[in-house]
């Protein structure tokens, strides 16, 4: 069956999910079940998980210029990200048990298959991706005009994982997504 969507507030929700209809955005802070919850700054860590984690390191290092700030031996690698957040990559199947340090315990976590993200490519930065990605040799296995104007490339890490290089705001959002 298909979705369907509808506006509610600043995003989009299912209709006839009562639980979506009650998690409304409202002047930047969630109402949930009549609860104001604390808003967010921003997504500081993403994570991937990958088969071998300085292969995925390297091709990070070496596509996007981000820098490693923290290497855990073959468990983790950590690459700082524009923004002031970070890529973690995690070996797969290497923190299934809570890790314990001087300052607290975190907990298990793991992930299988493949994920996606999404990466901005500023104002008029897509050529030089069209460019970089045929230099490496990196095939784009799909390329989408948006309703709102932008353009998105997408094509594969080493692990599979669907990257996405974005010019122009996709999302309609204030900041533009093109900064």
């Amino acid at each position: 069956a298909a979705r369907r969507w509808k506006a509610t507030g600043s995003i989009r929700t299912r209709r006839g999910n009562p639980r979506c209809d009650q998690n409304r955005r409202h002047d930047g802070v969630r109402i949930a079940e009549n609860q104001i919850m604390p808003a967010v700054a921003s997504l500081l860590e993403t994570a991937l998980y990958t088969s071998d984690v300085e292969r995925s390191a390297s091709f990070y290092r070496k596509l996007f210029g981000f820098p490693e700030i923290l290497s855990d031996g073959a468990r983790l690698i950590v690459l700082a990200l524009p923004g002031n957040s970070v890529l973690l990559l995690f070996r797969k199947g290497a923190s299934t048990e809570p890790m314990s340090f001087p300052g607290g315990m975190i907990p298990p976590h793991d992930g299988e298959g493949t994920t996606h993200l999404a990466f901005n490519a500023g104002p008029g930065g897509l050529a030089a991706w069209d460019a970089a990605l045929a230099a490496e040799k990196i095939e784009i296995e799909s390329r989408v005009h948006w309703p709102r104007g932008g353009i998105s490339i997408y094509f594969r890490d080493p692990d599979g994982h669907l990257l996405e290089i974005v010019e122009g705001n996709i999302w309609g959002l204030e900041t533009g997504g093109d900064t």
